[in-house]
């Protein structure tokens, strides 16, 4: 279970099979409104403009396409 308190937890994986296992690990956070899990490139993420507060990647940066276009979407500072 996700160790945050209150927000949202939304998570983006470029593989179906990964957002699948995620999705049954995750699916009672999930069916509680607690955890959104979506499957696409770092460069298109399917979310708003300025709507977190923190973001994480982990040993992910070296797969993306674009790493600036992939922060700007992200709306974290550009590496560049």
């Amino acid at each position: 279970m996700p160790l945050v308190v209150d927000g949202l937890i939304a998570g983006v994986d470029y593989s179906p099979d990964m957002v699948t296992l995620c999705s049954r690990r995750f699916a009672g956070p999930i069916s509680a409104g607690r955890v959104q899990l979506h499957c696409s490139t770092a460069e298109s993420l399917p979310f708003g403009d300025a709507c977190f507060n923190k973001a994480s990647t982990v040993n992910t940066i070296y797969f993306w396409d674009e790493p600036a276009v992939a922060l700007d979407a992200a709306r974290l500072p550009s590496l560049s």
